[in-house]
């Protein structure tokens, strides 16, 4: 072997290890963006009928962010099912709110518009006790007309900062 066979080979190694480690970096690259972004809430519903025709859902909504959710909708994937807040059908009196108006088709939609925050979670979770101050959990209750399949609830949610989803 004569010293270009040997510089050949030198050049080989140096160029086999340089795309090694672009390789190596575009895997931890991809690893790290992966690590970076947001979790999504998670929505757990839970269904139980008390009447014929008319269903009682609870959802809790669950933040896991640093950051707060708005829930602005919630809507049904498909036909033949409606749905109504339980808080509008819930009634203020002076002793506070009670629920004495039954639901009716007349009252309810395919889409109903909730403005409702989750709080940040995590170190930025609050810690006030204050009802008017958001917090990692929320509980949601509607009522809902028809044959339902709570696989079918669509519920539109964004980042308070803006951010895209």
């Amino acid at each position: 072997m004569d010293k270009a066979d040997i510089a050949l080979a030198v050049s080989l190694v140096a160029a086999t290890f340089t795309g090694w480690q672009a390789y190596s970096g575009h895997i931890s690259a991809s690893a790290a963006r992966t690590a970076l972004r947001r979790k999504d809430p998670t929505f757990e519903i839970s269904v139980r009928s008390d009447r014929p025709d008319w269903s009682y859902i609870t959802i809790i909504a669950r933040n896991h962010e640093p950051v707060s959710i708005n829930i602005n909708k919630i809507a049904y994937r498909g036909r033949g099912v409606t749905f109504i807040n339980a808080e509008d059908l819930e009634e203020n009196t002076s002793l506070g709110r009670c629920a004495a108006i039954e639901p009716s088709l007349a009252l309810s939609r395919r889409e109903i518009s909730i403005s409702r925050i989750i709080g940040a979670a995590g170190d930025q979770a609050t810690r006030s006790s204050a009802p008017h101050v958001p917090r990692p959990t929320v509980h949601l209750y509607l009522h809902a007309h028809g044959k339902l399949n709570q696989e079918r609830i669509v519920i539109d949610w964004s980042w308070a900062d803006g951010t895209r989803r």
